[in-house]
């Protein structure tokens, strides 16, 4: 059983899909080399930050005492009737410690397709990356303030990758706003 041929089909054997009408298509510039850089900085930003959340996991689980019992004096003293005990505390930040590393590979993720989608001209993910980035650098401040501090070297080693990621960080924000990646992210943006 044959189809009729369609009127405006100049391939009748291909009912229904758009044809080639023989216009030329816009041509968008390709990504500045800037943007191939500073997706390759997000991407190592993400992979030192993944690295990073095995000292704070621990550093935290080494505290895992301590804060069980912070939490649990500050829950009695909310509440006189609280029945908690301690080991219930120990676990509770157990999943606590948990929840922050998967927060954190999480938030990687984030970062790593954000940049993928950066590259592709997407305005959008310029602006997070630069807001993830900026609150980076805020947070490496605190590393380079507590370097004089008598702190473990776990603690330090996650210090260090927090300061590398801020200044890769940097690096991908300062070559996101470059006027060539200006220019590119105004093209695309006008495409769409």
């Amino acid at each position: 059983m044959t189809q009729p041929p369609h009127r405006d089909s100049q391939y009748p054997e291909h009912p229904g899909y758009p044809q080639y009408t023989g216009a030329p298509q816009p041509s968008l510039a390709p990504a500045p080399p800037d943007l191939d850089t500073a997706r390759t900085l997000w991407r190592w930003s993400a992979v030192l930050s993944v690295l990073a959340l095995v000292p704070t996991a621990i550093t935290l689980a080494g505290m895992r005492g301590t804060l069980a019992k912070e939490m649990l004096d500050q829950l009695r003293a909310g509440d006189k009737n609280a029945d908690f005990t301690l080991a219930q505390m120990e676990q509770a930040v157990v999943v606590m410690i948990v929840i922050v590393v998967v927060l954190g590979a999480a938030i990687a993720g984030l970062v790593v397709f954000a940049a993928d989608r950066m590259r592709r001209g997407k305005l959008g993910s310029r602006v997070l990356l630069t807001i993830l980035g900026v609150l980076q650098i805020i947070s490496a401040f605190g590393a380079l303030l507590g370097a004089g501090l008598d702190r473990s070297g776990v603690t330090m080693a996650g210090d260090a990758l927090n300061i590398l990621e801020a200044v890769l960080a940097g690096g991908a924000i300062v070559l996101m706003h470059r006027p060539e990646s200006n220019r590119y992210f105004r093209e695309r943006r006008g495409a769409a």
